[in-house]
């Protein structure tokens, strides 16, 4: 019955710091002695319904200096980026050969694809929205390994019938969103855990928990020697450790403690669980309070036992 709380509940400090321990030795190809991310931006898609897509350069250039903000992160200039592109004679959308063939051209860890989604104008609040959408493809891995989705705004100081009002908190706008997809690139580049355990049916337990930033609702990544192991969604997440719920096993893998886990994705603060995934978790939480409760109280009856 302990065994089973075990599983069930937190583990032990000393447990967690042995297994963090030997992250350090299993983080392969991703960190070289704390050495930068190389990134490049291969280009940003335009679905603003903006005339001429001339929003597309822009957010090229406003995400790649977001990106420069970030410490550990070094971005490739765009003009490289473009040379590249044209030299391999690529056209966008590109796939995810196409742009680890272009990571590897550049010499960069991740090569990035970005779309603007349509542009929403509030004339009633004199505000632009625009959604942006971002993914990072790892050159080890092969695969999307980072995914970003934020909402830019801005209030327009004038007239938004001016085009060159509107032009201005548009830029401001994917500004914005750019910030906050960087911010969100950034979680998944810095924050890595280890499995700690062989599956428990179709689920997994991380030592990756609300200390480190995780949601409900995160997607992770298991990866063994620069191989895709497993997908999987954030069920419940405790202080320093989260269960997940398995949605993909790669073909012929199997899951073993200690292989790495990844953030590919982590919602945003303002973005709550739904109320399925708010009641289902609270159910978790009451029915692991039960078990041990029941274990304390049957561990209570078999010492009151001994005694007599």
């Amino acid at each position: 019955m302990g065994v089973m709380v075990m599983w069930e509940g937190r583990f032990t400090p000393l447990l967690l710091c042995a297994l963090c321990c030997t992250l350090q030795l299993s983080q392969g190809a991703d960190a070289v002695d704390g050495a930068a991310l190389k990134i490049a931006i291969a280009y940003v898609d335009d679905k603003t319904g903006y005339p001429d897509k001339a929003l597309s350069d822009a957010a090229q250039f406003m995400l790649a200096q977001a990106l420069r903000d970030v410490k550990g992160f070094e971005v490739i200039s765009v003009d490289l980026v473009k040379e590249a592109m044209a030299a391999l004679k690529f056209r966008t959308p590109l796939g995810d050969a196409e742009m680890c063939q272009l990571a590897s051209e550049l010499k960069v860890d991740w090569v990035i694809r970005a779309t603007l989604e349509r542009v929403t104008i509030d004339r009633r609040a004199n505000m632009v929205s625009i959604p942006m959408t971002a993914e990072a493809v790892g050159k080890d891995l092969g695969i999307v390994v980072s995914r970003a989705s934020a909402v830019g705004s801005c209030l327009a100081k004038g007239d938004l019938t001016n085009s060159l009002v509107l032009y201005s908190t548009l830029v401001s706008a994917i500004n914005d969103a750019c910030a906050r997809v960087a911010g969100q690139l950034e979680y998944s580049a810095k924050v890595k855990g280890l499995l700690l355990l062989p599956p428990m049916g179709n689920h997994i337990r991380a030592n990756i928990g609300i200390h480190q930033g995780l949601k409900v609702g995160a997607q992770l990544l298991v990866v063994w020697r620069n191989q895709p192991v497993a997908w999987a969604k954030v069920v419940d997440v405790n202080d320093d450790d989260c269960q997940a719920l398995l949605t993909q096993v790669a073909v012929g893998k199997r899951l073993e403690p200690n292989m790495r886990v990844l953030v590919v994705s982590n919602p945003a603060a303002h973005e709550a669980p739904t109320y399925r995934e708010q009641v289902e978790r609270e159910l978790k939480r009451a029915t692991r309070e039960l078990f041990i409760a029941v274990a304390v109280t049957f561990g209570a009856l078999l010492a009151a036992d001994v005694i007599k």
